[in-house]
């Protein structure tokens, strides 16, 4: 069900953002500019933009975390069933939410 290998649909591989402990030789990991640099101003705003990324992602962890509590469980479940069951979870918040959103109007 879910594949990383088949990239965002556009052409664009797909990308973890990790923070700045990620050591930089990872290609598939965005890290922030640990240093500045002759690109001052563009590694700033990548930076702001790398934090806003992660800051979105870590909250919808959190969001998942609280409404499904077995994700804070340790798993003995393969990788690639882990991210079945998050993908999962991530439906079923947006079913949840969508009904309602429904039942509201």
């Amino acid at each position: 069900m879910f594949d990383l290998s088949k990239g965002c649909g556009n052409g664009t591989p797909p990308y973890l953002i990790g923070d700045k402990n990620y050591p930089f030789i990872n290609t598939w990991i965005m890290t922030p500019f640990k240093e500045e640099g002759t690109h001052i101003i563009l590694e700033l705003f990548y930076n702001r933009k790398h934090k806003q990324g992660r800051s979105i992602v870590e909250n919808a962890f959190g969001i998942l975390k609280r409404k499904f509590r077995a994700l804070l469980q340790n798993s003995d479940l393969q990788v690639s069933s882990i991210l079945n069951v998050f993908s999962y979870c991530c439906m079923f918040h947006n079913l949840l939410k969508d009904e309602s959103e429904a039942s509201i109007e």
